[in-house]
């Protein structure tokens, strides 16, 4: 059975990620940029909060199944400093949206 780690996102973070802005309807590049990203690499979402939460290495490897697209991610995401509680959500919610948008180029180019 496959867990399903988008329930353990944010409340703010899926939000963003899903408002009609960011699915496409908005003109910021940025925002159709991460629309493109989720839909071509949604568990990017999922390592990385996930990660957040303070999932290990070992765990997150167990889930990426040898995808090369999937442990690409756990790998980067565990490159990154954490969050901590004490930073403002909507910082990390920017932090987090910088990084899923870099991971999504690097694994387009990839292609």
């Amino acid at each position: 059975m496959k867990t399903n780690w988008v329930i353990a996102l944010p409340t703010a973070a899926v939000l963003l990620l899903s408002s009609p802005a960011v699915l496409g309807q908005g003109t910021s590049a940025r925002e159709q940029a991460l629309a493109q990203c989720q839909q071509d690499y949604p568990y990017a979402q999922e390592v990385m909060r996930v990660w957040q939460l303070g999932a290990s290495k070992e765990d997150l490897l167990k889930w990426a199944n040898n995808d090369e697209e999937r442990v690409f991610m756990v790998e980067s995401a565990f490159q990154q400093p954490r969050f901590t509680s004490g930073q403002y959500q909507l910082q990390a919610i920017s932090d987090f949206g910088d990084w899923y948008l870099s991971q999504c180029k690097v694994l387009a180019n990839r292609k």
